[in-house]
């Protein structure tokens, strides 16, 4: 008893626990009791904390998400990953820190998960050693994905969607590294028969929309892209074939924010600039890229 109480008050105290979160911290991690403070927990937090460079909340925040950790030995298991990730993606120090700051990653196998999946996303895309730590350091919980049950049968199916070939689903992947955990059935394959739907697009068409923007892959169509394409079209007062005109030609413009970008860049050519409306209009159909502008430069 007396081991499992000096235990519980060391992680309230050094972590700030809340009643609730000690309660939960020790659930899910309930080996940590028959642990020693001086020799066991305290070494290790003190190497989270100086390795990783976190401070006291982004150790808490850590640690919460990933309570067994504190209970892996540094020497046999949390140095030689870190060790391995570094050699194996060529690191540097700035990156593995912000790597090994995802305690999901830390919780993983080297050989039994993460040397085969970078080895399987490095030879199923054709990557090289930086875009694969692009992707890793954009999207480290993929690793945490299952190959057959989840990102083989997304990669397929997007492929063979769309008709890509190698190179541009590499492409894909790249710009958004999300979309390997994206849902096809709830949101790929909705979002692409919505979209190709509202536009009237043809095969090629919707390629060259999701080969210039894979995030509408995994937009919420009711709260984003209907939206923003009723805005655009009543903005601009465009029919629905030069609307879509304008996003096959620009498909990042559904990235920009209405309200914080969009709208502060039409009144500045109104206003600051004395652009009328309908030479606003003539200039952004023929030049859909304006829209993307900085207003700071």
């Amino acid at each position: 008893r007396a081991q499992i109480d000096c235990v519980c008050n060391w992680l309230q105290s050094e972590l700030e626990l809340s009643d609730v979160e000690l309660r939960t911290f020790v659930l899910r991690a309930p080996s940590l009791l028959s642990c020693y403070v001086e020799t066991n927990l305290a070494p290790t937090l003190e190497w989270f904390r100086s390795t990783l460079d976190l401070g006291d909340a982004e150790l808490k925040k850590f640690l919460i998400r990933r309570p067994p950790l504190l209970g892996c030995s540094i020497e046999a298991n949390l140095a030689p990953k870190l060790e391995w990730l570094q050699t194996t993606l060529d690191l540097r120090d700035l990156e593995l820190k912000k790597l090994g700051r995802n305690p999901v990653v830390l919780g993983l196998s080297i050989e039994d998960n993460m040397a085969p999946k970078l080895e399987w996303l490095q030879r199923r895309l054709d990557l090289d050693v930086e875009q694969l730590k692009k992707i890793l350091l954009i999207k480290p919980n993929l690793l945490a994905y299952s190959i057959e049950e989840n990102m083989e049968p997304t990669l397929t199916w997007l492929q063979t969607r769309l008709g890509l070939d190698t190179a541009q689903l590499r492409k894909a992947v790249l710009i958004k590294p999300q979309l390997l955990g994206y849902s096809v059935e709830k949101k790929m394959k909705p979002n692409l028969d919505w979209v190709q739907m509202r536009l009237d697009l043809e095969e090629e068409q919707l390629k060259k929309m999701v080969a210039g923007s894979p995030s509408l892959l995994g937009y919420n169509i009711e709260d984003n892209i209907e939206p923003k394409l009723r805005w655009l079209q009543s903005r601009f007062d465009l029919n629905n074939a030069e609307l879509t005109c304008m996003l096959t030609s620009l498909p990042t413009l559904l990235h920009l924010n209405i309200e914080k970008n969009l709208e502060p860049k039409l009144r500045f050519f109104e206003r600051e600039l004395g652009i009328a409306c309908v030479d606003i209009r003539a200039r952004v159909i023929r030049k859909p890229p304006l829209l993307t502008y900085s207003l700071a430069k």
